[in-house]
């Protein structure tokens, strides 16, 4: 799986309009490190001329700047500065997070520098981005909050942050590190000199993003964008329809994935049925709780620390969405999984999972949500009823703790026993590592 997807990441191409070609190079776990982009629309106020600013990075500057998104991006993100800045001296990081989680960033570090008094810490500059918000609303704030926060970078003006203390000026960043999913931040730090050089941080299965947006002679789905706006003025239908027929296809076309047999182009995408509330953390019927109350074996819990509960010797099993984050923290453990994909490189990493690759999981069919017309490839057809669903999980749950589930384990310790070689001194994750700041921050 390590040389696919390296050869997979040697050729990992995004289309930027500005820069024509980002082409990433760089993986760090098992080599399978980047995410489906999202594109968020905000406006800002433009300085109206920076052409005297053109040349605005300094190649000696050691402070470098690097971006964050959710949780899921942000924990990953911020082990990889410290990485950085653990394998290199000349290295200063500003990193953003939304000001709601101070306390977990402050948890988050301690898991990687416990000594409060370790010089590394006084080289990773955590910025609180936005106000103190509500729950549903952290997201929204933090992206709107980037960018007066980006401006006060570039421009060396202190930066006031939510809890009170000012985030002072140091040096104009010579190197951006930014997150897969902003395109409109790109644009901005553009606007403060094109010799800036940015590099994408991403965080989920390569395949998902190869498929995503890689270039059509790669199997991907090229550029969408212009696709979509060329058809938009030739048909005079809505551009955000014909991204989603363009990004999320249901043609029943064969679709080649790296390492996979043979799926549908559907398969690669859930069909969801989404009820909305008003609530981060919407109820559980209440018939459901006292059910699930009355059992001495479920714990309800707004949260829970995942990795702790998946390193404890009592956990066989590991029910998940499937996120990249997910995957490879129950991988790490040697964890099975029962693979329950909602969005994005979730259904992919589910096929990893699961029988058609890697064998270290059940992937649930009933639960996709499919038209009952549209086959899988490999020549089952879902129903999706309730009875098919709770068929499966029986099935599945009897299996788990059977002769299979424990062919599953074994895998799943075998990748376990690989992931812990990743970061030996001549392992791969450490060798990229250094590769990359070989290439980028000498």
């Amino acid at each position: 799986m390590a040389t696919i997807s390296k050869q997979l990441s040697e050729f990992l191409i995004l289309y930027c309009k500005e820069v024509g070609h980002l082409q990433f190079k760089y993986s760090f776990c098992l080599r399978h490190s980047l995410f489906i982009p999202y594109t968020y629309k905000w406006k800002w106020d433009l300085p109206e001329n920076r052409s005297d600013i053109d040349d605005f990075s300094s190649p000696s500057s050691p402070y470098r700047l690097t971006n964050s998104k959710t949780k899921g991006h942000t924990r990953p993100g911020l082990a990889y500065a410290i990485r950085l800045l653990q394998e290199t001296s000349q290295l200063t990081i500003t990193f953003p997070t939304p000001a709601n989680w101070s306390k977990q960033i402050d948890d988050e570090i301690a898991k990687y520098i416990p000594d409060t008094q370790d010089p590394i810490r006084s080289r990773l500059r955590i910025a609180q981005i936005g106000e103190i918000v509500d729950e549903m609303l952290i997201l929204p704030n933090f992206i709107g909050g980037l960018f007066p926060f980006c401006t006060s970078l570039f421009t060396l003006t202190p930066y006031q942050q939510a809890n009170g203390t000012v985030l002072s000026a140091i040096r104009k960043p010579d190197i951006c590190l930014l997150d897969l999913a902003y395109w409109d931040l790109f644009c901005l730090i553009r606007t403060f000199g094109s010799k800036i050089p940015i590099l994408i941080l991403s965080f989920g299965n390569t395949t998902a993003t190869l498929l995503g947006v890689g270039p059509e002679e790669l199997g991907g789905r090229g550029d969408v964008a212009t696709k979509a706006e060329l058809l938009a003025k030739e048909t005079g239908r809505n551009i955000d329809e014909i991204i989603i027929e363009l990004f999320v296809p249901e043609k029943g076309q064969i679709t080649d994935l790296v390492g996979l047999p043979q799926v549908y182009d559907y398969e690669c995408h859930v069909k969801l049925s989404i009820l909305v509330h008003n609530d981060a953390r919407p109820p559980i019927p209440a018939s459901l709780r006292v059910k699930l109350e009355a059992s001495d074996n479920v714990l309800i819990s707004a949260w829970a620390p995942q990795n702790l509960i998946l390193g404890h010797k009592a956990t066989a099993w590991f029910l998940t969405h499937c996120g990249q984050n997910s995957v490879l923290e129950s991988l790490s453990h040697g964890i099975p999984m029962i693979a329950w994909p909602v969005d994005a490189d979730q259904p992919m990493n589910a096929m990893y999972v699961g029988d058609l690759k890697h064998k270290v999981g059940y992937e649930l069919l009933e639960v996709l949500q499919r038209d009952e017309s549209k086959p899988l490839y490999r020549g089952y057809t879902p129903s999706g009823t309730l009875n098919a669903i709770e068929e499966e999980f029986r099935t599945v749950l009897q299996n788990a703790f059977g002769r299979d589930g424990a062919m599953k384990r074994r895998n799943a310790e075998m990748f376990k026993e690989k992931l812990s070689r990743l970061w030996n001194e001549d392992g791969d994750a450490r060798m990229e590592l250094r590769r990359f700041i070989k290439d980028h921050l000498s």
